[in-house]
């Protein structure tokens, strides 16, 4: 007997919005690998934006120039609101600082201000950055929400998503929300999926510099 897999809301909704894009979507995924390849921070806020897209969220923009706004935010209505903060030019060998901890724990409330509502339980803010370690300082002020992701793993899940929608669109006008379901699941690139892998490393636990930075 096959087995039955069962999805939740969240998983369905990402697959109603992807069947919706197969069409168009080589020119976009093109242009999001040259944006993520690269470390300037422009480019890399577009890749962002552009892989949401793929990831299937319903509502995706970025920062419009504002500096304290998101590099870019995905949403899934009612489901889960992801924030992105990208120190992509960050240099490997530096930590993050009290300003960029402070910046990042505040995006989720800037997205919330702005559509007037409370993030969905389970959201999150992924500070993408070449960094490994954390000041004392930061670390102290760094809410639970925020979590350290590697340059990569944008890259990563773009590179799976690319799998995912290569076969769906191969069915041609064939596909639907099952069919972009069972691609997803076959390459992890559901939500539930890639949030797991995006949120193993929680911010304020990370290892601490030896560097007292002044406040």
């Amino acid at each position: 007997m096959g087995v039955t897999l069962r999805y939740d809301d969240l998983d369905r909704l990402a697959a109603q919005t992807i069947a919706q894009r197969i069409t168009p979507w080589k020119e976009a995924l093109t242009a999001a690998n040259a944006d993520l390849a690269q470390t300037r921070w422009k480019n890399y806020e577009i890749g962002l934006k552009t892989l949401g897209w793929l990831a299937g969220a319903t509502e995706v923009y970025g920062s419009g120039g504002a500096q304290a706004a998101p590099a870019s935010a995905w949403i899934f209505p009612g489901q889960l609101w992801v924030a992105w903060q990208a120190k992509s030019a960050a240099e490997p060998d530096s930590s993050v600082s009290t300003h960029d901890a402070r910046h990042a724990s505040s995006q989720l409330r800037l997205i919330a201000e702005k559509r007037g509502e409370q993030p969905p339980v389970g959201s999150f803010t992924a500070l993408a950055t070449p960094q490994s370690t954390i000041s004392h300082a930061a670390r102290a002020i760094c809410q639970d929400h925020v979590y350290l992701v590697p340059l990569h793993a944008a890259v990563d899940l773009l590179t799976a998503l690319e799998r995912a929608w290569t076969q769906a669109s191969s069915r041609g006008s064939a596909i639907d929300e099952a069919g972009v379901l069972a691609t997803l699941t076959a390459e992890q690139c559901l939500p539930s999926q890639w949030m797991r892998r995006l949120t193993s490393q929680r911010l304020n636990t990370l290892g601490a510099d030896g560097v007292e930075e002044a406040q």
